[in-house]
């Protein structure tokens, strides 16, 4: 398997004494040998990930000179592709707060036909979870809607072109990070087998931080709903706190620790009522969606 070592550094995070903050911006003056993690490139298939200077048309130049990570320095992505870049966090990164991974990218992709797919493993890359309204995540963002998109394959991706560098955040839970002893993020860009001459994905100015707040691309709301209690073997109870008549629960649903669908539940207003004495012991999600917005929170389910 080919590897590009890749490092991080690590600095001060400005806002908590012992905080932690590391880097790659593919240029070389962030090569650190004693803080450094492997950036590997997918060699199963036809891999197309480069680490140099861009030269094509929306892909012109880097973020920050000299290098990107990009797919293809020169060259347009072929038809019929799934190849994949990723990189393990070091061990010391897992930290006790949150976490929240941040890069920026521009994107040109054949609209819902080709994409770029984010994921994340926490087995060595054993298997991979979707980004894309992962219970596991909290905030994932700093995209034009316009470029949300889903595969032939239905699987949600960023998608179209887009060639102004975009802010992208993905941050994780902190009930997720807990239960983990290790991370990795992939990028993986497919297409279908209809050659359209256009770039792919292009990746600059990696960052991954200790934060014991998310940010958000808009003002944090207070949660409209109550969970508890949140560690039970027989009944969850759901109170709608924010009894406004401007909101309307769309739907309910339970899900493992994997995003898998265990419970769907017919909403009504006030007070509503899930059994789990039905489910087996671990960590679950309870999915709120109103007409506003979406709430997460976790459950324990212990016999």
């Amino acid at each position: 398997m080919k590897k590009l070592l890749l490092s991080l550094i690590l600095f001060p995070f400005s806002f908590l004494s012992n905080a932690q903050y590391f880097t790659q911006y593919f240029d070389g003056a962030d090569t650190n040998v004693w803080g450094s993690v492997f950036v590997e490139y997918d060699t199963t298939t036809f891999n197309i990930w480069q680490v140099g200077p861009p030269q094509k048309i929306v892909f012109d130049a880097p973020s920050t000179v000299p290098n990107v990570l990009v797919t293809d320095t020169v060259n347009y992505y072929p038809d019929s592709l799934s190849s994949s870049a990723w990189f393990v966090l070091p061990e010391n990164s897992l930290f006790a707060g949150g976490l929240a991974i941040q890069w920026n990218q521009k994107i040109d992709f054949d609209l819902n036909q080709d994409g770029g797919v984010v994921e994340f493993s926490s087995d060595s890359g054993a298997t991979w979870q979707n980004a894309f309204g992962n219970p596991n995540v909290y905030n994932f963002y700093g995209w034009d809607i316009a470029n949300e998109g889903v595969l032939p394959s239905t699987e949600p991706c960023l998608t179209g072109t887009d060639s102004t560098w975009k802010n992208v955040w993905l941050c994780f839970i902190y009930d997720y990070l807990w239960t983990i002893d290790n991370l990795s993020i992939r990028f993986r860009i497919v297409s279908d087998s209809i050659e359209t001459n256009q770039e792919g994905w292009m990746i600059d100015n990696i960052m991954v931080a200790e934060t014991w707040f998310h940010p958000v691309n808009e003002q944090s709301q207070p949660d409209n709903f109550k969970v508890y209690p949140t560690v039970s073997n027989q009944t969850i109870t759901i109170e709608q706190i924010n009894t406004s008549p401007d909101i309307t629960i769309v739907a309910i649903t339970l899900l493992d620790i994997n995003g898998k669908i265990k419970k769907t539940i017919s909403p009504s207003s006030g007070i509503n009522l899930i059994d789990v004495s039905d489910l087996p012991t671990g960590k679950y999600f309870l999915k709120i969606e109103t007409n506003l917005r979406k709430e997460m929170h976790s459950i324990i389910i212990s016999r």
